[in-house]
This record gives structure tokens, sequence and C-alpha cells, in this order.
């Protein structure tokens, strides 16, 4: 059985590169939408179409693909005959298998250029984020519960973002991390026996698409599948949904397309914006499973799981665990494509309206979004304008900071400089006390020396005597003073003039000790 792939972004990208890996011999096509800037990539022009995922510091290529391409106004074009990498018959064949990677917005359009090559025994895969688009398919496209194929839905929490280079992915999550889960949709019919969810149907010639399909789905066990029950299933897509409808709306207001999640959980006013929305987003939720139960009340833990405080800390948690990750609603915000917001906020909103739960923060959150992506897509002067004018005043608040700094650290100079002079004033001024002092007792021992020789006696003893006169004590060798401490009152002056005057230094002292 051959799979077609519709959207080869960076989801799509990653379930074909792992369909391949899984299933070596499978056909594989992918579908592109006409005028594609880069198909996915080939080697050498007679060589296969190619697809890469780097993961880890680690890198491996998957080949062997066909390409077609669909245009949203007409049915796909004929097979060009040069072409070698396009299967005539893939193109123009039924499709058995078709696995939707496109952004909510783009799958109708898509589905119903290909809507002639389904049937009912076809399976409909549909991997993407936000709700409803099962159940706008059903109604525009495949009314008829009878002729309507089969539906597979899953969710995935894998991160995958592009690369330059266009069928070149990067898979974020760390390995062992991540996983898809997949549910069948409730089948109008009564052939698919959904009291054994865990396990692929039985085979019967009806069925044999949705067996094949699920047990490939399943085999691709590097990205952990798993199939739930439909009910389980749909707890895990409103989980998403709650979690994608604060963060992704968040980050594209915000950073204009540069914002990474970890930035809403960097400040405390994106904790309170969080807080608001995922109030709101409770409140909701809570009403709707409750009016999926009634009469009866929802389980306890199924309640806990959209309480207020357990989407908080779920968001927390996302954010911290994605920090680099931009999401791509944020990315197509900046680069003026039309989001994914009505199938996210909008669908909440939608909830809000049939069970009379107001959801004004939702409604502001989708209008702004709305209003960033036209701004940034529609006019292109105006978008550069807007761009210009958002750089320009994020760099004006950087040169502000730059500014405030340069001033916080020549205060800091102007403040280190001042002690630097005061510091240096008072060892300065100790220098002059210590070199004044230095000076005056050197004067003193000049003049006791002078003394003592004009009296032309011991020169040691008069020593000892003008080291009275100096220190107010003279010590002999015992250590013991040998002159009464009130000679230290005696003056170097007045020992000079009691001298010149003809009176003995001894006499002299003795009379003032006296």
């Amino acid at each position: 059985m051959r799979f077609h792939v519709l959207g080869v972004g960076s989801i799509g990208t990653l379930i074909s590169h792992h369909l391949r890996l899984a299933n070596a011999s499978a056909p594989i096509s992918l579908i592109v939408r006409k005028g594609t800037a880069n198909p996915p990539p080939k080697p050498r022009d007679d060589a296969p179409i190619w697809l890469s995922v780097q993961r880890a510091n680690q890198r491996s290529t998957s080949k062997g693909f066909d390409i077609e391409k669909y245009d949203e106004r007409r049915r796909p074009q004929p097979p060009d005959p040069s072409r070698d990498d396009i299967n005539a018959d893939a193109v123009a064949g039924p499709i058995d298998s078709l696995v939707v990677c496109l952004k909510t917005h783009a799958t109708l359009p898509a589905v119903r250029t290909l809507a002639h090559r389904l049937s009912p025994n076809s399976v409909i895969t549909l991997l993407q984020n936000g709700m409803g688009v099962y159940d706008q398919l059903c109604s525009v496209l495949f009314p008829d519960p009878e002729t309507r194929p089969h539906f597979v839905i899953g969710t995935t929490t894998h991160g995958v973002t592009f690369t330059k280079h266009f069928g070149v992915v990067q898979h974020r999550s760390k390995l062992g991390d991540g996983e898809i889960r997949w549910g069948v949709a409730p089948d109008p019919r009564g052939e698919v026996d959904l009291e054994q969810p865990s396990s692929t149907p039985t085979p019967t010639p009806n069925l044999d698409n949705l067996r094949t399909t699920l047990e490939t789905l399943l085999s691709m066990r590097s990205l952990s599948p798993s199939l739930l029950p439909m009910p389980h299933l749909h707890h895990q897509l409103l989980l998403k949904l709650a979690l994608n409808a604060t963060i992704n709306p968040l980050t594209a207001i915000l950073g204009v397309g540069a914002l990474p999640n970890d930035s809403l959980v960097a400040a405390e006013p994106g904790y309170r914006l969080i807080r608001l929305l995922s109030a709101e987003t409770s409140a909701v939720l809570t009403a709707y499973l409750h009016s999926l139960s009634s009469p009866h009340s929802p389980p306890p833990d199924v309640v806990r799981l959209f309480s207020p405080e357990s989407l908080e800390k779920r968001t927390f948690a996302l954010c911290r665990a994605t920090s680099t990750n931009i999401s791509s609603m944020a990315m197509d915000t900046g680069r003026g494509r039309e989001t994914e917001i009505d199938s996210i906020n909008g669908y909440m909103i939608s909830l809000g309206v049939r069970l009379g739960i107001p959801t004004p923060s939702h409604r502001l959150v989708t209008e702004m979004v709305k209003f960033a992506t036209s701004v940034n897509g529609l006019d292109p002067m105006l978008a550069g304008m807007y761009r210009q004018a958002v750089v320009g005043a994020r760099e004006e608040r950087r040169e502000v900071a730059r500014e405030a700094m340069t001033e916080r650290e020549l205060s800091l100079r102007e403040r280190e400089v001042a002690v630097a002079e005061g510091q240096l004033k008072l060892a300065v001024q100790d220098k002059k006390r210590e070199l004044r002092a230095n000076s005056k007792d050197s004067r003193k021992a000049y003049r006791a020396m002078r003394m003592a020789q004009k009296m032309g006696r011991d020169t040691s003893g008069e020593l000892v005597r003008a080291s009275v006169l100096l220190y107010g004590k003279a010590s002999d060798e015992s250590g013991e003073s040998s002159v009464p401490g009130e000679a230290v009152a005696v003056d170097v002056e007045e020992s000079e003039a009691a001298h010149w005057a003809g009176v003995g230094s001894q006499d002299f002292v003795a009379s003032k000790s006296s």
C-alpha cells in the first residue's frame, strides 16, 4: 500500500523520514503545494528525493520518495514524464492512506483537491495543532457517513524546526523524549471495534487499509508511538490545545516572531499572563467535559487535569522544557503568514459561546495575533515600517540601558577616585607628621651631643644624660634608670643656655631635680 504525505513541513518531514526508515520498501509520495520555492533536495539530478533529520548531533537520511504537487485552485496536475522522481501511477491512482501534516487552515482546501481519489476504504490521518479540522472535513467534504473515509487522529510532543535547507529539519526533542499518540475516530458505519482500542482492527476487506495504516504508524518506534481509546486521546488533544492556546499567542504577540518559549517565565508579568489565560481555558474545558459526560460527572482525575493550577504548572514546565523553541505561530506571525489561531484560541472561543462561558482574554489575543500577522504580511511597505519601528524601539531601549549602565560605571569610578584621593591625603598627612617627628628627634639628639662635647667630659656619660633629656630615662647595663624621671622636664634649649652661662650640666640637672 502506498502512503501519501500531504504537507512536507517540519512535522511532515519528520513523519515521512521515519515512515521510510521503518518501512524501507513501502512506496511513499510527498504531496507539496504548487509554487513551493524549494522542493525536497536531490544530491544530483539522477538521484532520488531524500530527507534528513538532525537529532542530538546525529544526522540520518532517508530517500526513495515520489513527488506530486497540488494546486488549491484545481486538481493536481498530471505528472511531467521528464521527471524521474514522479511516479505517474502514484499521482493518477487512488489514495489508500493519506497522512495530513498541513497547518489547520490549509487542510480543507488541500484535501478538497484530493477528495476524488479518496474512497470509503481510504484512511485520512490528521497530525496537526489545534482542533476542529476533523469536524470541518466531515461536514464539508464527507457529510455522508457511508462514503466517508476512516480517520486516524494524532497528537505529538516532539519538537521539530526547519533548518536553512528544505527537507532538512532539526529534531529538538532529546533522545527518549517526545511521543506520538494515535486514536481512531468513531466509525459511523460500525465497522471498527472500538472496544479493543489498544489493538489494530481485525483484518477484513473494508478495513485492510486502516489496519495497515495503524501498523505502519506504530512501527515508527523511535518516535514512541501509541494507540489510545478515542476518549483518552480526546483528553490529550484538549490538553495540548490548552497549552498551545497560552504559549503560542503570547510568544506571537510579544516577540514579533522571535520570542523563545522560556521568555514567558522570565519575569512576573509573563506569569500573570499565563495564569490569566489558564484560568479562562480551565473554565471552558471543565464545562465542556461536564457537557460530554452529562448527566454524569467526568472522572475526578480528568477534572483535576484541567484545573487552573494544573494548566499553569504544565504551561510553566513546557516553557522551560522547550526553552529555546519558538512556536510556529510566532514564526508565522513574524513573517506575515496565516496562523492557526482560529483552530486554537478560536476553537476555545467557539466552545465558550456554545457553553455560555465568557472568553475575553482569548478574544483579545486572537485579534492581536491577527492584527500583527496582517501588519507583517499584507502590505510589504507597512510591514517593513512596523518591523523597523519595533526594532528601532528595541534598539532605543538597549541604548537607554547602555547609557544608564555607563552612567552607573562613571559614578562608581568617581566614587573610587574620591576614595583614593582621601586615602592619599591621609597618607600624605601621616608622612608629614612622621617626617616632622623624625626631624625634631634628630635636632634634639644633635644638640644633646653638642652639649656633651662642650662640657668637656666623658662623652658616653653625656650621651646618657642627653638620652635622659630626650626620652625621660637612661638605662645602664642593668636595665634600670640612673636619672630621676623629673629630668624629662629639662629642655635641651635650657641645658645649652645653662652651659653658656657657666653652670655645669650636672649642677643644672641637680638643681632641677631638687
